[in-house]
């Protein structure tokens, strides 16, 4: 599982970080799971930006399901989910969908 690739919002095309990065990283983050409206789960994971003093998307992950052995989506986004928060300690209020992506500047 630690080998799933999240897209990178506000980057070049095909920008990606992995789960164990994120779960190394820690520096205020967060995350939630929707249903995509189509098909399968977004994992999305939401930044604190320190120069704007607000919260941004930061990556996501699109899970159709078997994604991890033969798990369907659902299953799989809980465990990334459940993951994340225990190596980062945190469990937020699930408000990243509406946010703008992150940016440095």
């Amino acid at each position: 599982m630690d080998d799933l690739k999240f897209s990178v919002y506000g980057t070049e095309f095909m920008a990606f970080i992995s789960l164990q990065e994120l779960i190394e990283d820690k520096d205020d983050l967060m995350v939630r799971i929707e249903e995509s409206g189509s098909e399968g789960y977004y994992v999305e994971v939401a930044m604190w930006n320190d120069t704007l003093h607000i919260w941004q998307r930061y990556c996501f992950l699109k899970l159709l399901g078997g994604e991890v052995e033969e798990l369907d989506a659902l299953t799989i986004a809980k465990d990334v989910k459940k993951k994340l928060n225990e190596a980062w300690g945190t469990e937020y209020v699930s408000f990243i969908h509406g946010l703008n992506n992150y940016s440095k500047e």
